[in-house]
């Protein structure tokens, strides 16, 4: 079952290449965006680096593009927990710009790290 948006933004008109369609690197940051507003609904962001010395770091992350994004869509991240335990959080974001089915999806695997 995926979580509830944890994104949610139109598209910025500087995300758009010359084709009318969304830059690669801005998936990268819709994406980017998405992690950080997970972590601190999950109380994983910078007060808990404060409070513990630890922070998740990334080891690994996989973009695919499925469908296009046009310019005036409004992104959606929703996310879901594939697995995780004391030490490693495995996640998928799924991008909807309307519908349910996915324009694209981020898989991260990350660590507790002190």
């Amino acid at each position: 079952m995926d979580g509830p948006a944890i994104l949610e933004i139109d598209v910025p008109a500087e995300w758009i290449d010359s084709n009318g369609h969304l830059s690669d690197y801005a998936y990268g940051i819709a994406f980017s965006r998405a992690l950080v507003a997970f972590l601190d609904a999950y109380g994983l962001g910078p007060a808990y680096r404060s409070r513990t010395s630890c922070a998740i770091y990334t080891l690994e992350a996989h973009l695919r593009y499925v469908n296009e994004i046009l310019s005036g869509d409004r992104l959606s991240v929703r996310y879901r927990i594939v697995d995780f335990d004391a030490k490693r959080l495995h996640l998928l974001l799924l991008m909807i710009t309307g519908g349910e089915l996915p324009s694209a999806f981020s898989r991260y695997c990350a660590v507790n790290n002190r």
